[in-house]
């Protein structure tokens, strides 16, 4: 069960359970009266990339928030100056090229990266684990 946020008429914010990725738009409570799901924390959490959605904070490639200002004369450095967030140490991107230029310079890639992004660097058939082969049981 999840949390989610609803307005009732009077502007009271109400948080009611359902079902993770179940929850209503509009919901009639028994308790609240008339509820409208408050979409604002809904669709920050599911935004999709594209354009529109740059600039962004990065976890990934952030630091402690102490080290931010460290982290953006290193960024200097390399040749992509990057902002950092003092308050929390997110890395912000300001397109998706500064973000792949920032993570090839820093040795950093994206795991499920896609056609553009950052991509692992140096790993071949020698530094790559091999698999052994399965053999089905007869």
């Amino acid at each position: 069960m999840a949390r989610y946020d609803y307005h009732t008429t009077d502007g009271e914010l109400v948080e009611l359970e359902y079902a993770v990725g179940r929850a209503p738009l509009n919901v009639d409570h028994p308790q609240h009266g008339y509820c409208r799901r408050a979409l604002e924390a809904h669709y920050a959490s599911v935004r999709t990339q594209s354009p529109a959605t740059y600039p962004r904070d990065s976890d990934a490639a952030g630091c402690n928030p102490d080290q931010a200002q460290e982290m953006m004369n290193e960024s200097v450095k390399l040749g992509i100056p990057t902002e950092f967030s003092k308050k929390t140490g997110c890395a912000k991107f300001e397109s998706r090229a500064h973000e792949k230029r920032y993570c090839v310079a820093a040795g950093l890639y994206q795991r499920n990266a896609g056609y553009g992004d950052a991509t692992p660097r140096n790993v071949t058939s020698e530094t790559k684990p091999r698999r052994p082969n399965r053999r089905l049981p007869r």
